[in-house]
């Protein structure tokens, strides 16, 4: 988390943990307060509203998604590259699991145009990321050139975002990675072609 103080980094974590746990409805500023140990107007030096909290906490995840789509950028094949962009998602969401609640109460930040607009580029650059990588895998003869890139990828992104979605509501009670990594083995045999 870039830019901002570690006071900030504090409150956007126990922000993420308060929703993981009680959902996006009791992310309030006593709450937060309560949390951290701190009173109401400390939380105001550092952030001015709870939409700005929230901003923060988007933006965060997606300087997080960039930065996992660059260290993808070296591979043998572009279907190598999409399986490592996937394989590093769900590791992430695994390591941080108050992440995934964030990133799929998408819903909740749909009242607030600023996070609303934030969340759209989130699911965005996800789908663009993966609509790249499989374009160049069409190029190189990977996958079926009958099927479009962007459905596919559109395919793709709701996929793993019901296999999240799922981890999330069990408790996280199963290996995301693992899950995740056979779901993403399972797509590319379907548009793969045939060595």
């Amino acid at each position: 988390m870039t830019g901002l103080t570690d006071r900030q980094r504090d409150i956007i974590q126990v922000a993420i943990r308060i929703i993981s746990r009680k959902g996006i409805q009791e992310l309030t500023i006593r709450n937060l307060a309560r949390d951290l140990g701190i009173t109401e107007p400390a939380i105001y030096r550092h952030f001015q509203s709870k939409s700005d909290i929230l901003a923060a906490m988007l933006e965060y995840l997606h300087r997080d998604t960039i930065a996992i789509f660059d260290q993808v950028q070296d591979g043998e094949s572009a279907l190598d590259r999409l399986r490592d962009y996937f394989s590093r998602l769900f590791e992430r969401l695994r390591e941080n699991p108050a992440t995934a609640a964030v990133v799929f109460s998408d819903e909740a930040f749909m009242n607030d145009d600023r996070l609303a607009a934030t969340v759209r580029a989130l699911v965005e650059l996800t789908i663009d990321n993966t609509t790249n990588l499989l374009t160049l895998a069409r190029e190189n003869g990977e996958i079926r050139a009958d099927v479009d890139e962007y459905d596919l990828a559109t395919m793709l992104a709701g996929g793993v975002r019901l296999l999240v979605r799922r981890w999330h509501m069990s408790g996280n009670g199963w290996d995301l990675a693992a899950q995740g990594r056979s779901v993403i083995e399972t797509f590319v045999k379907l548009v793969e072609v045939p060595r």
